[in-house]
């Protein structure tokens, strides 16, 4: 997996805003998913997965880790999601789950008054994938102030760390496709 998207590279800088644009198939999306498994294995941090639009959760939740799963990333670990999101549970015995756990929580940026309204606990990655449109992508427009939205889901899941007085520090990732220089977070 060598020639995939180097996530342990990305890591070390530490930032609290990261934009990833690389070409389609490099395995940024892979790898995020594979990253906050190692990160709930470590210290049952949690994640959020922005999508634009409600409508996306149900396209989002289907299968989400099927490709680890597929791929034996976690063999001792099962995972299921639904449209609100990702569930994490070890295997007994006869491999079935134990207890399933909260893995990550899906949210959509069309919905951001609804965010406010939620709770999330230890979170400690929040990614949006596909944060830019290709330009000949004629069925998805950015939403009016998408940049102002996103910026308040963000600091809806992060105030409640401050209000738990929890001292994990929160990352945000935009992942992207290299296709426009055009678009409202540049």
């Amino acid at each position: 997996m060598s020639d995939y998207y180097n996530w342990h590279e990305t890591l070390t800088y530490n930032a609290d805003v990261t934009m990833i644009i690389d070409m389609r198939g490099s395995g940024k999306t892979y790898g995020f998913r594979k990253q906050v498994v190692k990160d709930w294995l470590k210290d049952r941090s949690r994640f959020v997965e922005i999508a634009r639009h409600v409508e996306s959760l149900k396209d989002l939740s289907r299968d989400y880790m099927e490709k680890i799963t597929v791929n034996k990333e976690f063999p001792n670990l099962l995972f299921k999601s639904d449209r609100t999101g990702v569930y994490v549970s070890f295997k007994n015995d006869k491999g079935d789950p134990k207890k399933w756990e909260q893995l990550g929580y899906f949210v959509a940026l069309s919905q951001y008054q609804n965010v406010k309204k939620k709770t999330y606990v230890r979170v400690k990655r929040i990614v949006m994938d596909e944060a830019l449109i290709e330009v000949n992508d004629v069925y998805h427009r950015y939403l009016p102030n998408e940049w102002e939205i996103l910026t308040n889901v963000v600091d809806s899941v992060t105030r409640q760390h401050l209000d738990e007085n929890e001292s994990q520090r929160c990352y945000l990732y935009l992942l992207a496709n290299a296709c426009n220089v055009v678009n409202p977070i540049f």
